[in-house]
């Protein structure tokens, strides 16, 4: 809720909103790995398990009519792995999983 809020809708021009997006980055292993990895997720005081729980919350809650049954809830082993592994520059990388998404079905925005 801190940063995003509590309907997930985020902050226009500064927090980019999770409801009906998490999904769209769920369908890919980049897409997961970026959502585990943004500053929010990796530095949160949360468990692993609590991460977890959360962000399949949120899937459930802003999005479930959009989860492709390919996209698998995330796990605690799929957080703890993932996490803590450093991201170079998170406007690359944002990028890069947009395309990817984009090429491969719907996408957030570019300048989600």
């Amino acid at each position: 809720m801190g940063c995003h809020g509590a309907t997930a809708d985020g902050v226009p021009g500064k927090v980019p909103p999770l409801a009906h997006t998490l999904v769209q980055f769920m369908r890919s292993p980049a897409g997961r790995s970026y959502v585990l990895r943004v500053p929010g997720a990796s530095n949160s005081m949360l468990s692993d398990a609590q991460l977890a729980a959360v962000l399949n919350w949120i899937a459930g809650n802003f999005g479930r009519d959009q989860l492709p049954e390919s996209a698998p809830p995330f796990s605690v082993q799929e957080v703890a792995a993932t996490r803590r592994m450093p991201m170079v520059s998170l406007r690359t990388t944002r990028g890069e999983v947009l395309k990817e998404l984009a090429a491969s079905g719907s996408a957030p925005p570019e300048d989600y």
